[in-house]
């Protein structure tokens, strides 16, 4: 069941279209759609992005009226707010209900708007996140950022989009989104094609020359755009990082970082100064640490590059991943990051929901309504019983009773009942569902008005169900068809992969002494490279180039369609295992057999759809069929 609040708007009564609303999401999908932007001020109120100050024109700074949010959703009228975002080649566009788009132009600081796109604008955005669900909004083209600024002097707030020294910001590289303009110059290469790749995946620049079983001997490096410390006083870098497979080697002579100045395309004529301080990986784990602040007050006017150099010999070849490179600054004034909410129907708002049966998750203070939903396969959907009412208890019904759940619903029910059905006919049959217990569990019973009071009843609710033709006869077949969808917060997917994960740990990592990290499982712990399972992603990671990065002691030295057999081999075992642990109540049918079909995706650097089918040997058990596991 899922709680939620209900408007006058109420999109299921009476046909109309469904109502829409919004919710605070810290990730822009793919495709795009429908979003409000906002940024907070000082005091914490969120202002919408959209409108200019003057609507009269179609150039200057934008502001609004602070909208309300309640338990992660907009609450108050943002219709003038609603941003469409687009895909476009290296990022989206930000179009308003109008139909205006949103650009900039030239050297200034303010937006532009317009029916359509001209040649010269800077019309391309990028979304990179940062923490705790704010975003940076950058303009792809001249690489400003859009903030909602304070202004001193009138004490009024407005959004402009500005260059970072404006708010201290000389460098902001996460590689969440993109590579952050890094680019890569090889000195000298033996038996490998490349040194440092970014992988977005993980959102990372990685350095290795590990390959064909042993390692190689390069010079390569990993140099920043221009970082202009023109007006910059006292600039700090950090970012985080990871060093491993030094094999008892010391660091220095093998990975560094440099300041360089007088670049022009060439790292070996720049002029190049050591950057110490920092803090680096341990050398023997994939733990990430971070380098510290380092004071760069040295190179304050001047306007320089970063660069990390990584050589490598046949002795040793680390692998060093580096990423969230930032200089910066305080500076006085207020600019603010954004959030944005997501625009969605309502009956999709903030479900939690498990891989059978009903959603079952309570919602936050302020919900006024719960509806019961059921999942067939592909989505969530109002749940609705052929020829039988079904009546889902309301919190105001809680509430009158002083409780958050029932306990005695034998009881409960039939007096909830009269209340609610006062023009109840004799033989009327209703099904109830309700809570059953503080963790929400979900039960329902069904009763029958008898004329004066409400009986409950023995009898089965009906559902229709699947049946096969056995010797002459028709039997029940509860064979499963599961589709398992890509992608990240998909319900059902995610609660299987992470049950893999969890078996991984359990059965895997912790019997060998492992912490998470260091052996199969992530350090994130919601995927691993034992099978290749992702909860985060929503797939099988079947790269060999992740597993060796996770679990080099034993990938390392494997050819790489060896390991894509073994992560499939293991998958196939974890996965029967985690039928099993899911799937407790799976009942044998006489003269049937039971399959559960698996269909799944699969990541190997492009995406794969995938099948795998298990056989109910007996209640609860499951065994693959052999040969099933197959590319679809």
């Amino acid at each position: 069941m899922v709680d939620y609040a209900y408007s006058e708007t109420e999109p299921s009564i009476g046909g109309g279209e469904e109502k829409m609303v919004y919710q605070q999401v810290s990730e822009i999908t793919e495709e795009g759609g429908n979003y409000v932007i906002v940024a907070s001020d000082k005091e914490g109120n969120l202002i919408p992005f959209g409108k200019l100050q003057d609507e009269s024109k179609n150039y200057g700074y934008m502001a609004g009226e602070a909208v309300t949010v309640t338990n992660g959703f907009i609450t108050s009228d943002v219709t003038d707010y609603v941003i469409a975002v687009a895909p476009s080649s290296v990022g989206y566009t930000l179009q308003r209900p109008d139909g205006k788009f949103i650009y900039q132009q030239g050297t200034y600081n303010s937006f532009n708007l317009g029916a359509t796109i001209p040649d010269n604008a800077f019309a391309d955005w990028v979304f990179q996140p940062i923490q705790d669900g704010m975003f940076t909004l950058v303009n792809d083209k001249n690489k400003k950022t859009v903030k909602l600024n304070f202004y001193e002097k009138g004490g009024t707030y407005s959004y402009g989009c500005y260059p970072g020294t404006s708010f201290g910001e000389y460098l902001n590289a996460s590689m969440k989104v993109n590579d952050g303009d890094f680019k890569a110059q090889n000195i000298a290469l033996e038996e490998v094609s490349y040194v440092w790749k970014y992988d977005a995946g993980y959102g990372y620049w990685k350095a290795g020359a590990y390959a064909n079983n042993k390692n190689n001997p390069t010079e390569s490096w990993l140099v920043s755009p221009e970082i202009d410390l023109s007006k910059a006083t006292k600039p700090v870098l950090s970012f985080d990082n990871i060093l491993n497979h030094l094999k008892g080697h010391e660091r220095a002579g093998y990975v560094e970082a440099y300041i360089l100045a007088d670049y022009t395309d060439d790292v070996q004529t720049a002029a190049k100064t050591l950057v110490e301080g920092i803090t680096w990986g341990s050398g023997s784990s994939w733990t990430a640490v971070n380098s510290g602040d380092i004071d760069l007050s040295a190179y304050a006017g001047k306007k320089v590059r970063l660069a990390f150099m990584y050589k490598s010999t046949t002795e040793c070849a680390p692998t060093f991943e580096v990423y969230n490179i930032a200089v910066k600054e305080p500076v006085n004034g207020y600019y603010a990051d954004v959030k944005i909410f997501k625009q969605i129907p309502e009956s999709e708002a903030a479900m939690s929901v498990s891989a059978y049966g009903m959603a079952s998750t309570r919602s936050a203070d302020g919900c006024n309504r719960t509806a019961l939903y059921a999942y067939d396969g592909s989505g969530w959907n109002k749940h609705a019983l052929n020829g039988i009412t079904l009546d889902v208890m309301q919190p105001e019904a809680y509430s009158s009773l002083g409780v958050g759940y029932l306990t005695s619903a034998s009881t409960v029910l039939p007096v909830y009942l009269k209340n609610a059905y006062p023009y109840a006919q004799e033989e009327d049959v209703i099904a109830v569902a309700y809570y059953a217990s503080a963790e929400n569990a979900v039960a329902a019973k069904e009763l029958i008005y008898n004329g004066a009071e409400w009986i409950m009843t023995q009898k089965a609710i009906s559902f229709v169900d699947q049946f096969v033709k056995s010797n002459g006869a028709w039997v029940y077949d509860p064979s499963v068809v599961l589709e398992l969808p890509v992608g990240k917060n998909q319900p059902v997917s995610s609660v299987y992969y992470q049950a893999m994960t969890d078996w991984v740990w359990e059965n895997v990592d912790v019997p060998n002494g492992m912490v998470k990290g260091q052996g199969y499982v992530t350090t994130y712990g919601n995927n691993e490279y034992y099978t290749g399972a992702s909860a985060y992603q929503g797939n099988a990671d079947w790269r060999p180039s992740a597993a060796k990065n996770q679990y080099p002691a034993e990938y390392e030295s494997m050819a790489d369609a060896d390991i894509v057999a073994l992560l499939q081999k293991r998958f196939v075992e974890v996965m029967g295992e985690v039928l099993a642990s899911l799937n407790p109540d799976a009942k044998m049918v006489d003269g049937v057999d039971v399959f559960y079909t698996i269909n799944f995706g699969v990541y190997t650097g492009t995406a794969e759809n995938w099948t795998v089918v298990y056989k109910l040997v007996a209640d609860g058990k499951f065994e693959y069929v052999e040969g099933s596991l197959a590319k679809r």
